[in-house]
């Protein structure tokens, strides 16, 4: 008779046929973790030691001796991997549509003084308005949909007053150019964009 003191003599109780058709079955399995923990029973069943079960499946003793007690107390259903505990990483399909939406808004147009987002800015907007979404799930959210902050769109502005009357004015003269002259635009950088027609300084 199989004695139960030790950790080397524990060995798993008696099988029932039900368990054994089970165990005879999974033991084929392709999946290791699967066949690995039904086999810590099948060789325990057959008089195996804890330590020449070890070294049958190159495993170390807290696996053995944790699958052969989950067995023992539990059968067969002890074998299904449990659900962690905790609160699953889930975010609601709102609060996706929300950051992709900011995320495409310039922030000049939300009264913001900045022309591009990374994540702090994002969930400290979000914060603002009433949504408390966290700086991981925005992180998970840009992961999924593939978004690259840095890489994303840069919207440039200008504290001029009359900035969008002359944007305005420049993008007229692109479409509509005069049929002598030449257009000539400058950029805060000095950087100089002529197109033949009128000329202009804007």
């Amino acid at each position: 008779m199989k004695q139960l003191h030790g950790n080397s003599s524990r060995f798993v109780r008696e099988l029932t046929p039900e368990e054994r058709a089970f165990i005879s079955k999974r033991v084929k399995s392709t999946d290791r973790n699967i066949r690995d923990r039904v086999r810590v029973v099948d060789l325990s069943s057959e008089g195996y030691s804890v330590p020449q079960v070890m070294e049958e499946l190159k495993r170390d003793r807290n696996y053995v001796l944790r699958w052969s007690d989950r067995f023992n107390n539990e059968g067969i259903k002890g074998f299904e991997t449990k659900k962690r505990r905790g609160r699953p990483k889930v975010y609601a399909e709102t609060e996706e549509q929300k950051v992709i939406t900011l995320i495409k808004t310039r922030p000049v147009d939300l009264g913001l003084h900045f022309n591009t987002w990374d994540i702090s800015k994002l969930q400290r907007y979000l914060n603002e308005k009433g949504d408390m979404i966290s700086w991981s799930t925005i992180k998970r959210i840009l992961k999924k949909n593939k978004i690259r902050l840095k890489n994303a769109q840069k919207w440039m502005t200008s504290n001029d007053p009359n900035y969008q009357s002359k944007k305005e004015r420049k993008e007229e003269l692109k479409n509509n150019r005069p049929r002598k002259g030449k257009v000539v635009s400058l950029d805060e950088k000095g950087h100089c964009y002529r197109k033949a027609l009128w000329r202009e300084v804007i």
